[in-house]
C-alpha cells in the first residue's frame, strides 16, 4: 500500500485538466431550467448512465463501476458528527438517493435515503497488519456490486485504527457520481464535519438537481444543435474502424482485469511543457495529448489514431455544484501523417480537441446510437485507448476540522479500457497508466511510461524536431502491447 505523496515540484497554471473543468462555457446561452412537472421522481436515464446501467448488468458480480476513496483521518474523531455529515449530503444531492429500476429505462429519486456509517475496530493490530488490512477491506468494499434498484447508490465504512487514528472508506457507484462531483461530496463533508453538529453544510444548496439536467437535455435531444453536431461527427468518424481491432478479436464486456504503473514529472519537465504549451498559446492537454500520439504511432505504426477522453460536460454555471454523472467521452482523431513537426502535431490537436468541444452537444452514447447501431453494446466502438488529464477540482481538503485528511492509494485492479494514461495534478504532475493485463505486461507498461517520458521531454526540448526523431531507444523486442491496436 502507497500513500499520496508529500511535497511539490512546479505545478502546471490555469487548467492542466480536461474532464476536471467546464471544456466550453456557454452557460449565458444555456443555462439549466428547473423542468420537471409537478412533484415527478422519475426520469429518464441520461444516455451515458444507460451505458454504465448495461455494463453493470453484464458483469453484475463486479465492482469494476465503483468509485472508490480511502481516506486516513488523523485526529480525534466525532463519528457520530461524521456520520451526520454524510447523510447530509444525502439530503442534499438527489443522485446519492437515486435508483434504477430493473427494467433500465428510468431513474426513481427517492424521497429520503439513509447512509450507514458501520465500523470495525482495528486497533488491536501492528501498524503493518493495520495496512493490509486497511488494503483488505478497500479491495473488498471496492468489489462489491451495488444493487441498482436499491438507494443509496454509496457506502462507507469506518476502520478504527487507534484513539486519534481511523479510516474512512467511501465507495459510490459511478453511474450517479463523476470525479467532479467526488471533489464536491469531499468539500462539503468536510464543510458539514466542520460544524458542531455536522448535520448541515454551509453555503447554498445547488440550484438545479441531476435530473433537472437529464429532463432539459432530453427535451434538446433533436434541437438544431444538435443535428450539426451529428452532421459532423458523421463525418469525421465516417471511415473510422467501429471497434479496435484485437487479436482473436473483440474482448469480452466483463474482461475488466486491470493493473497500473505510477511515476512522477519531475520538475523541469514540467516547466518544460508549461513553457512549450504558453508559446504555442494552446493548453497543456494539447502536449501531453500530442507526446501520447506520438509513442501510440512508434508503437503500432499508424498514422491516424483515435483516443478517447473524458470531459467534464458542465457547460452550464447552475451544473457546477450539482453532484452526478455529467462526464462523457469526446472521440479525438489525430492526424499524423506527412512527418509533422511535434509542434506542428501539437497545433493540429488543439484543432482537433477545439472541434471536438465544439460539437459536444451529442452524448458519446448518442453517437454510437447514430453512427454503429449494429455493435449494440458489445466491446467498445471507435476506440479503447484514453488520455484523462484531471486537475486541483477533485483534491481532498487536508483538514476536516481538527483532523488530518490523507488520501490511501489502494488499485482496485480493474481497467475500463486496454489502456488509460492519467495526467493529474495532485501539487507535482502524476503519471499513472492504467491497463488491462490481457493488454500490456507489468515490463511493458513501465517501458511504456518511460518512453512517454522520453517524448515529452525530447519534444519540448525542440518541438521542430520532426516526430519521426522523437523515438527511444530503450525499448526492448517484446516490450510492446500485446493488446489492441489503435
Amino acid at each position: 500500500m502507497t500513500h499520496e505523496p508529500h511535497g511539490a515540484t512546479t505545478a502546471l497554471p490555469g487548467h492542466v485538466e480536461f474532464e476536471g473543468r467546464p471544456t466550453v462555457d456557454r452557460s449565458a446561452a444555456r443555462p439549466v431550467p428547473v423542468v420537471r412537472e409537478g412533484d415527478a421522481q422519475a426520469f429518464e436515464m441520461s444516455p451515458m448512465q444507460k451505458r454504465i446501467w448495461l455494463a453493470q448488468r453484464l458483469a453484475a458480480e463486479s465492482g469494476h463501476c465503483n468509485v472508490q476513496r480511502v481516506l486516513r483521518l488523523r485526529g480525534p474523531l466525532d463519528a457520530a458528527r461524521l456520520a451526520q455529515g454524510l447523510n447530509a449530503l444525502v439530503r442534499r444531492h438527489e443522485s446519492l438517493r437515486t435508483a434504477f429500476p430493473a427494467h433500465g429505462e428510468t431513474q426513481v429519486v427517492q424521497r429520503t435515503a439513509v447512509l450507514e456509517l458501520p465500523t470495525t475496530d482495528l486497533a488491536g493490530l501492528g501498524p503493518d497488519e493495520r495496512d493490509a488490512a486497511i488494503r483488505r477491506f478497500a479491495l473488498a468494499e471496492a468489489r462489491l456490486p451495488f444493487d441498482l434498484a436499491r438507494a443509496p447508490l454509496l457506502r462507507t465504512r469506518l476502520l478504527r485504527l487507534g484513539d486519534d487514528e481511523h479510516a474512512l472508506l467511501f465507495a459510490v457507484h459511478n453511474i450517479v457520481c463523476d470525479g467532479w462531483s467526488l471533489g464536491i461530496l469531499f468539500r462539503e463533508l468536510a464543510a458539514a464535519y466542520g460544524t458542531q453538529s455536522g448535520d448541515a453544510i454551509p453555503g447554498p444548496a445547488p440550484p438545479i438537481q441531476y435530473a433537472d439536467y437529464t429532463e432539459w437535455r432530453r427535451r434538446r435531444r433533436d434541437d438544431d444543435a444538435t443535428a450539426r453536431s451529428i452532421a459532423y461527427w458523421r463525418t469525421r468518424l465516417a471511415d473510422v474502424p467501429r471497434a479496435p481491432h484485437r487479436p482473436g478479436g473483440p474482448a469480452p464486456v466483463a474482461d475488466v482485469d486491470g493493473a497500473r504503473r505510477i511515476d512522477y514529472l519531475d520538475a523541469s519537465l514540467t516547466d518544460a511543457v508549461t513553457t512549450l504549451s504558453r508559446r504555442a498559446s494552446v493548453s497543456p492537454f494539447a502536449v501531453f495529448l500530442a507526446a501520447f500520439l506520438v509513442l501510440l504511432r512508434l508503437r503500432c505504426g499508424r498514422e491516424d489514431l483515435v483516443v478517447g477522453t473524458p470531459f467534464a460536460g458542465r457547460e452550464s454555471l447552475e451544473t457546477r455544484s450539482v453532484v452526478g454523472l455529467f462526464v462523457d467521452m469526446l472521440v479525438i482523431r489525430g492526424d499524423l501523417a506527412g512527418r509533422p513537426s511535434f509542434a506542428e502535431l501539437v497545433r493540429r490537436m488543439h484543432a482537433a480537441v477545439t472541434e471536438a468541444i465544439d460539437h459536444q452537444d451529442v452524448p458519446f452514447a448518442r453517437l454510437v446510437e447514430e453512427l454503429d447501431p449494429e455493435s449494440g453494446h458489445h466491446g467498445l466502438p471507435f476506440f479503447d485507448i484514453v488520455i484523462n488529464c484531471t486537475g486541483d477540482r477533485q483534491r481532498i481538503p487536508a483538514r476536516w476540522g481538527d483532523l488530518a485528511v490523507e488520501v490511501v492509494d489502494v488499485d482496485a485492479g480493474t481497467s475500463t479500457y486496454a489502456l488509460t494514461l492519467f495526467v493529474r495534478d495532485e501539487g507535482r504532475l502524476k503519471l499513472e497508466l492504467v491497463h488491462r493485463t490481457a493488454a500490456l505486461t507489468t515490463q511493458a507498461a513501465a517501458a511504456f511510461l518511460d518512453e512517454y517520458q522520453h517524448v515529452l521531454r525530447t519534444a519540448c526540448a525542440d518541438p521542430q524536431r520532426s516526430i519521426d526523431d522523437l523515438a527511444p531507444h530503450t525499448r526492448e523486442p517484446g516490450d510492446a502491447p500485446r493488446g489492441p491496436a489503435v
